[in-house]
């Protein structure tokens, strides 16, 4: 897998769960549109991230380590309750996050020793 395929997987899976959550949730809460909005941003940056830019990967490094760190407070309250689909949201979006974190890192480890094209 590559960084790019890593990384269009995250996004897809942050706007699909964040929508998810946005339109099964009894009160309407604009909050879960947020990694939604990472999700859109780490779209735009597909592009260059395909054609190689090394600044498009270290975004969507950030945007992807963010919305990591921003999802360890909904994690806990989703583990307060014993089974929840917010918990496998939750799971689902560091899960995807962790994983594109990973395949950019190296992609930019790569490039910055002269390993990668």
């Amino acid at each position: 897998m590559t960084a790019h395929r890593a990384s269009l997987i995250n996004a897809a899976v942050l706007i699909t769960c964040s929508l998810w959550a946005f339109f099964t949730l009894e009160k309407t809460s604009y909050t879960a549109l947020i990694p939604a909005g990472f999700g859109l941003a780490l779209l735009l940056c597909l592009p260059a991230l395909g054609a190689g830019r090394l600044w498009a990967a270290v975004m969507s490094a950030l945007l992807s380590l963010t919305i990591l760190g921003a999802l360890y407070v909904p994690l806990s309250s989703a583990l307060e309750e014993p089974f929840s689909m917010g918990l496998v949201r939750v799971v689902l979006m560091m899960g995807s996050s962790g994983l594109a974190l990973l395949f950019l890192g190296a992609l930019i480890i790569g490039r910055l020793t002269g390993r990668a094209r």
